[in-house]
């Protein structure tokens, strides 16, 4: 086994271990904030956000998993480990990326039916 497929085995591991933890985190929070008694409370909408948050960045590092093994040819042809890397973590957010700004775009527009309130 070559340095470079150890230390992509490396990063394969890491990676899954973190989108493990990240997306376990994310449900715990969630699951946390439930109320036994009332489960119809309604749940904060930052606690939401966070939590989703936590497995959107999980769902990421699964991708940035799948990536990796696309550019392993590259070593072939002579390119550095770091671009390899690099390479790979731009295509995972750049085919993901929409996953993570996708919370920000819904929180941030606004109803267009709802009346704006006067001051």
């Amino acid at each position: 086994m070559s340095d470079f497929e150890q230390i992509q085995a490396i990063v394969q591991i890491l990676s899954l271990l973190a989108a493990t933890v990240l997306v376990f985190l994310g449900i715990r929070k969630t699951v946390k904030a439930l109320n036994k008694e009332d489960r119809y409370a309604d749940i904060p909408k930052d606690l939401v956000f966070k939590s989703t948050r936590l497995i959107a960045f999980g769902l990421l590092f699964v991708a940035l998993f799948f990536c990796i093994n696309l550019y392993t040819p590259m070593r072939e042809d002579g390119f550095p480990m770091t671009i390899i890397a690099l390479q790979a973590l731009w295509e995972t957010v750049y085919k993901t990326g929409f996953l993570l700004l996708l919370p920000y775009v819904i929180v941030r527009l606004k109803n267009p039916r709802k009346p704006q309130q006067e001051k």
